[in-house]
């Protein structure tokens, strides 16, 4: 009866093993399921991350798009506009048409580089500012657009009065434009370089400016 006993609290001690046995794989499943729980907000963590850093890198591009389109336009094109009106007189027709395509092209472009810096949908304070003066420069284009269109005859006395008009609407936007490039480039956080490089153009241009002026006074 003794090994009887025995026997049976064998078998006893045997199923209380076997019982700690599925406690143990039973843990050991709630770890595997723990670290599956972790993998998944690692991966959640991952992509979010990888969402905002691609649509970082696509406004990024989006806003060096608008100022290379601002720069052209409104840095290069028209300013050079108005010095071959200023300039080149003296070569007619020539300088008609050149003043004419310049400012088209110049214009249009402008339109385009408006139309993209207000898709960036940014409305902070100093955005604002930079996009009041890049509208205050196309009103002044469309501006001159129109008194292109109702140019009058030279001969007329409103010639005189249309001149003036024209080259002082003409200055103002050029001015605005220079200007309005430079904000933005301070606003966009680019290299310096590119601030130093359009500086460097501008101040050529305008002792090149003067230089014509001078020569155009004296002849």
């Amino acid at each position: 009866m003794w090994v009887a006993c025995a026997g049976d609290d064998d078998d006893d001690g045997g199923e209380g093993g076997e019982g700690k046995g599925k406690s143990n794989r039973s843990g050991e499943g709630s770890g595997d399921g723990g670290d599956d729980g972790d993998e998944g907000k690692g991966q959640r963590r991952t992509s979010s991350a990888s969402a905002s850093s691609s649509s970082g890198g696509a406004f990024q591009s989006a806003a060096r798009r608008h100022g290379v389109l601002a720069l052209v336009s409104w840095g290069v094109m028209v300013p050079a506009g108005v010095a071959l009106a200023r300039f080149f007189k003296r070569f007619d027709p020539f300088w008609f048409y050149a003043h004419v395509v310049a400012q088209g092209l110049g214009f249009l472009l402008g339109v385009v580089a408006v139309v993209a810096g207000f898709r960036l949908d940014d409305d902070e304070g100093p955005v604002i500012t930079h996009k009041a003066i890049g509208v205050a420069v196309l009103v002044c284009a469309f501006l001159q657009v129109m008194a292109l269109l109702a140019r009058p005859a030279k001969e007329t006395k409103a010639s005189r009065y249309w001149n003036w008009y024209h080259h002082n609407v003409g200055r103002v936007a050029v001015v605005l434009g220079v200007a309005n490039i430079f904000y933005g480039l301070s606003l966009a956080n680019e290299r310096q370089e590119w601030s130093y490089v359009y500086g460097i153009f501008i101040g050529v241009f305008a002792v090149v400016y003067l230089v014509l002026e001078e020569w155009r006074r004296r002849h």
